[in-house]
């Protein structure tokens, strides 16, 4: 389990790398804790960009890892930037919780109910601490809603926006 302040500056790292794959037209398309790897300076970068989906191509592949994709790509929706920010939702609770969400060989339909009660379940999960903090308990909620219409609305809105990472660093 890492210290608030450490998950956000990872996070917010990794928002910034995001941003800069969604304004070039790419989808990351497989953020897992195995894919963020910190510098010596505790920097946080986004590797593996194998899986990116270019989202100005024709045909969109989904090589998501199944316990870290959003809940639309397990139900075989498409990739967009929003999938990208659930993911690594996904990975920011992981960080704050200690724990992982999801067991090791899940079935498909408790992957799923997993994914769909996770923002609701998020106060139970998270430890006391994170749960009192409306900002990062409301940032959490934000990155792993089930609609990704919730969801923020870009990677530069989830760490700068008035409610972003960002206001937890200011906080």
């Amino acid at each position: 389990r890492l210290q608030p302040g450490v998950a956000i500056s990872i996070l917010r790292d990794c928002l910034a790398a995001l941003s800069n794959l969604h304004r070039a037209g790419l989808v990351h398309g497989d953020i897992k804790p195995a894919n963020i790897m910190l510098t010596r300076q505790g920097i946080a970068k986004l590797i593996d960009i194998g899986s990116a989906v270019d989202l100005r191509a024709r045909t969109v592949r989904h090589v998501w890892s199944p316990a870290y994709a959003a809940p639309e790509i397990l139900q075989g929706g498409v990739s967009t930037p929003r999938t990208d920010l659930a993911s690594l939702g996904y990975v920011l609770v992981e960080m704050l919780s200690g724990q992982q969400l999801a067991p090791p060989q899940p079935s498909y339909p408790d992957l799923l109910r997993g994914k769909l009660e996770l923002e609701n379940r998020l106060p139970d999960l998270l430890p006391p601490e994170v749960a009192s903090s409306e900002l990062l308990l409301n940032l959490c909620q934000r990155l792993v809603a089930t609609d990704p219409a919730h969801r923020f609305p870009s990677a530069q809105a989830a760490e700068l926006g008035e409610d972003g990472a960002a206001a937890f660093h200011r906080e």
